[in-house]
């Protein structure tokens, strides 16, 4: 039987990048290709971003839903407004 989907590598190759050497690769799960590497956050860094999502979920997770189809849209427009820079964060 033949089969239309593609085979994946069964190891990958890190692209021809400056990547040091703790990089965690962002993998394309279609094809198996790197897409970014990305550098591992230090224990500070982990512990701060963790903080913060924390924060985040306790402050939001109060807001009523008849709230949040209000928020959210406001946010959206924000977003927009901002998109250069939120773009940077990814």
């Amino acid at each position: 039987m033949t089969t239309l989907l593609p085979t994946r590598p069964t190891t990958l190759q890190m692209p021809a990048t400056k990547a040091k050497a703790k990089a965690c690769p962002s993998v394309n799960p279609f094809d198996g290709k790197i897409l970014k590497a990305f550098e591992e956050l230090t224990n500070p860094q982990l512990k701060k971003a963790m903080n913060t999502a924390a924060t985040c979920f306790e402050d939001w997770r109060p807001t009523t839903f008849a709230k949040r189809p209000v928020i959210v849209p406001q946010l959206a427009n924000l977003m927009r407004d901002r998109v250069e820079e939120f773009s940077k964060l990814l």
